[in-house]
């Protein structure tokens, strides 16, 4: 007879090693830490040093992170709704599948990280740099992404309905196939990005910068545009 599954629950950490946290703790670094399934909702981590660290599957809901240090981390699947992650350093973090709903993300550093579908519906992201990062599928509806350094990032699939990249840099960023109904790009920087296939329908591109950006079968009905909109050579503008 095939074995039965056990139910996952998180890991009870044992005395001895909630003492050694704490220690480390005292010393502002749990630099390397395996703490997967742990809850530390509402911890006060702020300026921790999580480089390194292994939380998959933990959750972080409301945790203080501002000026966190979570470089190479590994958050696969956890749970950061609401976190404040504010000034944090989070380059080449691995969060795929995460939650951060509602997060607290303003100048977070997030270069090379890789967060194919994560949840980042009504996040505030503004002043992000997320150069190169991985965000295929992602949820982002109504995130804030204003002035956000989003250069080569990787968008494909993503959903992006409502989404503020108002001042965005997404030089060369890949957003194709991704939905971006009602987004505001107004004076954004989408120089050489690629917009195969992608859903433009009613956003905003006043100001918008266009050179040399790829929007082959993309969908422009009631896009806003402007005199100040700079579209590609030789592509026409659609009717106002």
């Amino acid at each position: 007879m095939p074995s039965k599954k056990k139910a996952q629950t998180a890991v009870k950490v044992t005395a001895k090693e909630m003492l050694k946290i704490f220690s480390n703790l005292h010393e502002g670094t749990l630099r390397g830490v395996r703490l997967s399934r742990v809850n530390m909702d509402e911890f006060n981590l702020a300026g921790i040093n999580l480089s390194s660290a292994l939380l998959k599957f933990c959750s972080l809901k409301q945790a203080d992170l501002r000026s966190a240090k979570l470089d190479g981390a590994n958050l696969f699947r956890s749970k950061l709704d609401g976190a404040k992650l504010q000034g944090a350093s989070m380059k080449f973090v691995l969060m795929q599948l995460a939650s951060l709903h509602d997060a607290r993300m303003q100048e977070v550093r997030l270069t090379r990280a890789e967060m194919s579908k994560c949840n980042l519906t009504l996040a505030d992201l503004r002043e992000a740099d997320l150069e190169s990062a991985i965000l295929n599928e992602a949820e982002l509806h109504m995130a804030d992404l204003e002035s956000a350094h989003l250069a080569a990032c990787n968008f494909y699939g993503a959903r992006m309905q409502g989404t503020i990249l108002w001042k965005a840099n997404l030089h060369s960023a890949n957003l194709r196939k991704a939905d971006l109904a009602g987004a505001n790009l107004r004076r954004a920087n989408l120089a050489e990005a690629n917009f195969t296939g992608a859903n433009l329908t009613g956003a905003d591109l006043r100001g918008a910068k266009m050179e040399m950006t790829n929007l082959n079968d993309c969908r422009l009905e009631g896009v806003q545009w402007d005199n100040t909109t700079e579209w590609p050579m030789g592509f026409g503008p659609p009717p106002r």
